[in-house]
């Protein structure tokens, strides 16, 4: 007998790959497990999803301590979109359950693993930030494994026609070639390699999709008020255009902004290469 149930709905399940899209995307979710006097706790954390497994840290000590160590089932919630339709009295949601059995990390190797995890994930690149952390809070930190043992995902019916609708629709065409999308990120103090980089990318077959505005190489425009704000935003959408990030780092500098444009592209599933490895 299977110990989970099936899907009721099964027109608007997602795939296995589609449902590991959303948790490798996302940012937070709900972690329910078997409280206190045997009620439900469902508690908000942050989270990693690597190889099949969910990672959290805590403190040493807290509700949902307890719980873990007293019943190590446990589910995961993870909501991907939540779009309301106010005239249609719904909402176009995709969302993920995990189901599986939860631990707290013993081995302090697996412990350290799972923390470099988390780090990579909120603050790539930034090993020395990392060590000052470990350094500080290490030994007060708990790492917490989820072992998923099933999962299913869900969107709405709303989107599943949507889709039906636009492969119905669409006129039958000849193959075309595809060409991956790549964003390219970087200081805009460098804007001959961007220029190089944008050349060399298009030959090999890319789409190439850059910064608008060169600030640090004379577009004064940009320092207008608002219009950083606005690029760094639309950048963060051109991010989403693209299949992966080209970060030119020329001798190895990576500024604020392209940091927080690498972190992005890593909780959006984004694949990214660099121009030099450090």
């Amino acid at each position: 007998m299977n110990e989970f149930r099936e899907m009721r709905r099964k027109r608007q399940q997602l795939s296995d790959e589609d449902s590991i899209d959303i948790l490798q995307k996302g940012t937070s979710g709900t972690l329910a497990l078997l409280g206190d006097n045997n009620y439900p706790y469902a508690v908000p954390v942050s989270y990693v999803y690597h190889k099949g497994k969910l990672y959290f840290h805590s403190a040493v000590s807290g509700h949902k301590i307890d719980a873990i160590r007293n019943c190590d089932k446990a589910s995961f919630c993870v909501i991907g979109q939540d779009c309301v339709q106010p005239k249609e009295y719904t909402t176009y949601f995709r969302s993920v359950i995990a189901f599986g059995k939860i631990h707290i990390i013993e081995d302090e190797t697996e412990k350290l693993a799972a923390a470099r995890l988390l780090s990579e994930r909120y603050n790539p690149h930034d090993e020395e930030g990392l060590q000052k952390e470990l350094e500080k809070g290490f030994s007060r930190m708990l790492a917490i494994r989820f072992d998923i043992e099933h999962m299913t995902g869900k969107e709405a019916i709303e989107l599943v026609r949507a889709k039906q609708n636009i492969a119905a629709c669409s006129p039958y065409t000849a193959p075309t070639k595809s060409y991956k999308k790549v964003t390219l990120c970087g200081s805009t103090r460098f804007k001959e390699q961007f220029l190089e980089v944008q050349k060399q990318l298009t030959l090999e077959g890319y789409i190439v999709i850059s910064v608008g505005l060169f600030g640090h190489s004379g577009d004064d425009d940009v320092w207008k008020p608002g219009v950083k704000e606005m690029l760094d935003d639309m950048h963060k959408r051109k991010i989403d255009m693209a299949d992966e990030i080209f970060v030119i780092n020329v001798g190895g500098y990576i500024g604020e902004s392209t940091k927080s444009e690498i972190a992005y592209a890593k909780r959006t599933g984004k694949t990214i290469k660099y121009l030099e490895n450090s």
